[in-house]
């Protein structure tokens, strides 16, 4: 099988599994019409891929961020300057909040991680005090956990994915031949 597009399995396997239901479901044959149920998730569950595409945009550029603000740190670049790149994470940061904000099963515990990690930067006064190296490599660590989540769970989504187009091109195929036969 070719190496498949994240993106377009997203936008084509809704209407493709619609389809493929529909057909499931009006097919007077009992092999077909009496298999369990087509969607081995929850249909909901495939826009979890734009989240987490989002989710990774926003991470992975605040990784770069607090990484940058470390060498500004480390340059002894005026306090500004390593504020500027803390203030650009933590945006980054609200981002990725916002954008899996009604996300549920282990994207929202994603989402909470990353609301803990913001909340504990503006606690603490990192966005108006320049942070320690420790602090700073502290967050960079939190955030590099957390992509290493959004990494995980995106995995499993997409073998889930690859899984469940496989088992329906399967599927199609049998509808095909029982199709022919009548």
């Amino acid at each position: 099988m070719r190496s498949m597009n994240w993106r377009r399995m997203l936008r084509v396997i809704p209407p493709l599994v619609d389809t493929l239901v529909d057909l499931s479901r009006n097919t007077n044959t009992g092999s077909v019409g009496s298999n369990p149920p087509l969607i081995p998730f929850e249909h909901s569950s495939i826009d979890e891929g734009y989240c987490l595409e989002c989710l990774h945009k926003h991470i992975n550029t605040a990784n770069i961020l607090i990484r940058e603000a470390l060498q500004r740190f480390d340059s002894r670049e005026p306090q500004e300057r390593v504020l500027e790149k803390v203030r650009a994470a933590v945006s980054e940061l609200t981002g990725a909040e916002d954008d899996s904000k009604f996300a549920t099963g282990k994207v929202a515990e994603i989402n909470k991680r990353i609301r803990d990690l913001r909340r504990y930067i503006w606690e603490k006064g990192y966005e108006f005090e320049i942070p320690s190296r420790e602090a700073l490599l502290e967050i960079g660590g939190n955030i590099q956990g957390i992509l290493k989540d959004v990494y995980d769970v995106a995995s499993e989504k997409r073998r889930q994915i690859i899984s469940f187009v496989r088992g329906m091109e399967e599927k199609a195929r049998r509808l095909r031949e029982e199709l022919e036969k009548s």
